[in-house]
């Protein structure tokens, strides 16, 4: 016999029980309510398929309203009508079909990066033995919870706590996009467990610095010959710098003023360079071999039997820039990667397009929108300025 559990009154009149309190929603799809003692219950779905006579159950969670799990519980049995697997596939191994993917839809860098954020925070934690269709919402926030470790006895306490849930923030991003690709391949019926769990807002301050024309003339008037010339291809491009780090001399192209981004965290690309970056790029590979490092940096002769080649990596960098930073000034939260996002915000203002931005950084268009959207605006006002209407 059905219970009336369609409102908080009712279902808090129900006794305590394991087994859950059942209404019909369809032909064949039932939700449930299972009473807990002093918490907000759980609700559930079960559905049986009307050729196989076979019945699946699934957890959903819990909800404050009715209407939302019924919502939910609708979607699961779409979702089972559309072909989702019957096989228990765990959210660790979600992960490593996501990273396969990857492999091949994207690039190997791309993977490699996922996978070792799974391998690291994923596969020894409980949620990587939980089968997707248990997962519920309170597992995925409590393991976003715990990607923040304690802050105690540091000098700045708040930028700590900042970086660690910027931190956090891509980490629960690539999680995401793992348990997307599993719903997309039927392998789970439904988002509910994760799409609601929230990333952390106003931590991503750092990346967001503006480097004025100025403090870059300084910054690489005051860095080493060879991070001088980094720095330059940084501003002039606005390419990553694990990007810029890999490239010889032949993916520039002269003739055309073009730089030849390979595959790396995004697709291969062909970047337009302004006048004054393809006299740079002429500079910097006159009289060089095609297979020569683009940017290579200089290893004294004491220690090159340490290093395997003049390739620029992050540990090499981040103690230039440190260095640099330090004797001309800079605030303590821009970071090299700011080059990037300086410009970005330049080729805005300066009247690019928002499709040739997003194309030249390697990136989407709904992401320049996002961040530099407001940069159009401006520049578009300073054109209708130029129109005087009475």
């Amino acid at each position: 016999m059905a219970t009336d559990i369609r409102s908080k009154t009712s279902r808090a009149k129900l006794a305590v029980r394991h087994a859950p309190y059942w209404t019909r929603l369809e032909v064949g799809g039932s939700l449930g309510y299972r009473k807990k003692t002093g918490a907000e219950g759980v609700w559930c779905a079960r559905w049986r398929d009307p050729v196989t006579e076979k019945r699946r159950e699934t957890s959903l969670g819990r909800f404050a309203e009715f209407d939302e799990a019924a919502e939910a519980a609708r979607k699961w049995f779409h979702s089972l009508g559309m072909g989702v697997s019957h096989k228990k596939v765990t959210v660790a191994e979600a992960c490593a079909l996501y990273v396969e993917h990857n492999r091949v839809a994207k690039s190997p860098a791309n993977a490699k990066d996922a996978e070792g954020r799974f391998k690291r925070l994923v596969n020894g934690h409980p949620i990587g033995k939980k089968p997707l269709e248990r997962l519920t919402k309170v597992d995925v926030s409590r393991w976003q919870l715990g990607l923040i470790d304690q802050v105690d006895n540091q000098k700045d306490e708040g930028e700590a706590l900042r970086r660690a849930k910027d931190s956090a923030n891509r980490n629960l991003a690539t999680l995401k996009a793992a348990l997307n690709h599993a719903l997309a391949q039927g392998l789970v019926a439904g988002s509910v467990a994760w799409e609601g769990v929230k990333a952390f807002g106003g931590v991503s301050a750092g990346r967001k610095y503006f480097f004025p024309k100025e403090e870059r003339l300084r910054l690489v008037a005051a860095a080493p010959p060879d991070f001088a010339m980094f720095l330059k291809a940084l501003f002039l491009t606005g390419a990553r710098p694990g990007e810029l780090a890999k490239l010889n001399v032949e993916d520039f192209d002269k003739n055309l003023g073009t730089l030849r981004i390979p595959s790396g965290k995004t697709k291969a690309r062909i970047c337009t360079l302004s006048t004054d970056a393809v006299a740079f790029f002429n500079e910097a590979t006159s009289g060089r071999p095609d297979n020569a490092t683009l940017l290579p940096m200089a290893i004294p002769a004491v220690r090159r039997d340490f290093f395997v080649d003049d390739r620029w990596r992050k540990d090499r960098w981040k103690l230039q820039w440190r260095d640099s930073a330090k004797r001309v000034g800079i605030h303590e939260e821009a970071v090299l990667y700011a080059t990037r996002h300086t410009a970005i915000s330049e080729w805005i203002i300066g009247g690019v397009s928002v499709f040739e931005a997003a194309q030249w950084a390697g990136t989407s268009v709904p992401m320049i929108e996002r961040h530099y959207g407001h940069l159009r605006l401006e520049t578009t006002r300073a054109k209708l300025d130029t129109v005087r209407m009475l």
